[in-house]
Parts: C-alpha cells; sequence; structure tokens
C-alpha cells in the first residue's frame, strides 16, 4: 500500500547511572513524542511544567517539542530504550 511518510523514527538503547546522573535534551521538533520504557532503575522525566517518576516496566509517552530532563532517581542505575516520532504533523 501506499502512504505518505510524514515521522521520522529515531530509536535509542539509553542508560543513567548514579554518577551521570542526568541527561538534559533539546526540543526534537513540532509534533515530536517520545516513549519512553524503564526496564530498570528509577527515572524522573521533567517536561516543561510537569514531572512523572518512572519505576521498571512503566511507559511513558509524551511530547518533546521543548527541552526536557531525564534525571536517574535511587542506588542503581536506569536502563530502558526510547522510540521518538520525530517532526509529524499527524496527531498521536
Amino acid at each position: 500500500f501506499f502512504f505518505k511518510q510524514k515521522t521520522a523514527y529515531e530509536i535509542r538503547n539509553c542508560d543513567w547511572s548514579s554518577d551521570v546522573c542526568s541527561s538534559d535534551l533539546e526540543s526534537h521538533g513540532s509534533g515530536s513524542l517520545e516513549n519512553l520504557t524503564l526496564v530498570s532503575g528509577k527515572l524522573l522525566v521533567i517536561s516543561g511544567a510537569e514531572s512523572r517518576e518512572l519505576i521498571s516496566g512503566e511507559t511513558l509517552r509524551f511530547l518533546t517539542d521543548s527541552p526536557h530532563r531525564l534525571e536517574s532517581l535511587g542506588p542503581e542505575p536506569a536502563h530502558g530504550f526510547m522510540v521518538n516520532l520525530l517532526n509529524s504533523n499527524e496527531s498521536f
């Protein structure tokens, strides 16, 4: 079948350790959406004025059209993966 591809995909395997406990991420562009699944550990996700704690086994989906921050919580490293849908004009 034929369709118009308006979305670029980015897949990342990520580790956040307690000694390098955070990462500041820039906007991924208007309409971008991030799907973050935490496999182990505990992670704080801050996007704009909102924040959410994730524990192992949880998935969070959020818009990434503004800068956001991911912080490892607790003594063990956090590990997870992200699937980013970049610059889409479609609604999710």
